[in-house]
């Protein structure tokens, strides 16, 4: 559950903010919106259209959607100061992957590199060992055209190597994923 704390005065306010919850399997949709005042007064919030007394609401996200929360405080001298939120509520961007099992340099313009193709990644690095296990490429450029089937200036045989691929989700955690790249020729 995540907390949030708003502090109020004797101002009289009308303040407005926006939050993105994701709707990731491992992040918190559970909310506590918590507020207190050094003045007395009454606190009225109003989500989808249902009213609520008191200094804390908690709120559960579970539909993608474009939310209003809104805060109404009062204090005893009638001054009102008003939070209001717009909640966007996303689905968890998902990292994707694709790794070609098998490639031609053949240098006649069609599939000529490996390269693992992606979305919603960051910091990739991938690196290809020969049979011996000897690293023959490495790349952390993201921008790089691939392994051209070379190493050290020549083009290596026909056969199957190793890939390493590393790279960090939309959310920042590292990913590893091995597997074997077939190069024909």
């Amino acid at each position: 559950m995540r907390y949030l704390t708003l502090l109020f005065t004797f101002l009289c306010l009308n303040v407005y903010s926006q939050q993105i919850v994701r709707l990731c399997p491992d992040e918190p949709t559970e909310f506590r919106y918590y507020s207190h005042s050094v003045y007395p007064g009454t606190f009225t919030w109003t989500s989808n259209g249902q009213t609520f007394n008191g200094d804390e609401i908690v709120v559960k996200w579970t539909k993608v959607g474009d939310y209003i929360l809104t805060l109404e405080f009062e204090n005893l001298l009638g001054c009102t100061t008003i939070e209001t939120y717009a909640i966007n509520v996303v689905e968890c961007p998902i990292t994707t992957f694709y790794i070609p099992n098998s490639f031609t340099p053949n240098f006649d313009g069609i599939n000529d590199a490996f390269k693992p193709f992606g979305v919603n990644y960051y910091k990739l690095e991938f690196s290809i060992y020969n049979r011996w296990g000897e690293l023959i490429f490495y790349t952390d450029d993201e921008n790089t055209i691939g392994w051209n089937g070379g190493y050290e200036g020549y083009m290596c045989p026909e056969g199957i190597y190793v890939y390493i691929v590393k790279w960090s989700d939309e959310r920042g955690f590292r990913q590893i994923k091995t597997g074997n790249i077939n190069l024909i020729r």
